[in-house]
């Protein structure tokens, strides 16, 4: 057969080519061949980094990779915005992650991190790795609030909060959210204990009524009188410290990463999640 013949077989375009070649059966057996090794990579992928096949909204990896040595103290800018996170008293980037240490509450020198007002809420999930080093009253990982003084208890029903927490000075985990437009106070769950001086994976969830909290992977509690937050611009985005300080104390400890979600994953992702950190 000559060259003029053979490409006088060839269609045109070149998707017509395509589909002789996965009709042809060898090229049939290559085709599903190479879609078994697309999907088998695209799982190694999901399996690696399963954030970024989720609807990720914000994330802030406070970890120095080996060429940013010289960045400790540097802010940290969201991966997928403007939104930064500056870094605020004695607190510093590792490879670890943020660590606020040496804290001592009474003379307020501790380190924490505030975040630049966003707009967020509604149906969600917030992803945190942390490490407490000690249990102090009430140490948030991360306290969002709109501006304003909440020393005054009718202030306090009436902010728009998101919080996670120690509950008082024992390991329990606490989530709450606080809605403007109530006047019971806010929602919140007690479920799990944080690890102390050790790594602690946790995922809260916020959709219709359901506030759920994962530990490590696995549900660790529920509320189902719950509700979310309200889709609003929070002025105060506190992590390390909370919006009622001095009255709660800081975090003492580390964090990795804060990562907040556009809806309430599901216990296979948190999984995926979870594991991804555990190997890390």
């Amino acid at each position: 057969m000559t060259s003029n013949a053979c490409q006088a077989t060839l269609p045109e375009d070149v998707m017509g080519y395509i589909i002789m070649f996965i009709c042809d059966s060898q090229g049939l057996a290559a085709a599903s061949l190479l879609c078994r090794h697309f999907r088998h990579r695209a799982r190694e992928r999901y399996l690696e980094i399963p954030h970024r096949f989720l609807p990720l909204e914000q994330e802030w990896d406070f970890r120095l990779t080996d060429d940013e040595t010289s960045s400790e103290f540097s802010d940290v800018k969201d991966t997928h915005s403007d939104v930064k996170a500056e870094l605020r008293g004695t607190a510093r980037k590792s490879k670890y992650g943020l660590e606020m240490t040496d804290v001592d509450a009474d003379a307020e020198v501790w380190g924490w991190s505030e975040l630049s007002p966003f707009e967020w809420g509604g149906e969600m999930s917030i992803e945190v790795c942390v490490k407490y080093n000690q249990l102090l009253e009430g140490s948030p990982v991360f306290d969002f609030a709109k501006q304003g003084s909440y020393t005054d208890y009718t202030m306090i029903m009436e902010i728009d909060e998101v919080y996670l927490c120690n509950d008082g000075i024992t390991a329990g985990i606490l989530f709450g959210i606080g809605r403007g437009d109530a006047r019971d106070g806010p929602k919140y769950i007690i479920a799990g204990e944080f690890d102390l001086n050790a790594w602690t994976h946790v995922i809260v969830t916020a959709k219709g009524r359901f506030m759920r909290i994962y530990k490590n992977g696995e549900l660790a509690g529920e509320l189902d009188k719950g509700w979310e937050p309200r889709v609003i611009t929070r002025g105060m985005h506190y992590i390390g410290k909370s919006v009622d300080s001095p009255l709660d104390s800081p975090l003492d400890g580390s964090l990795k990463y804060l990562r907040i979600y556009e809806k309430a994953l599901s216990s296979t992702e948190i999984r995926a999640l979870y594991n991804a950190n555990n190997n890390k």
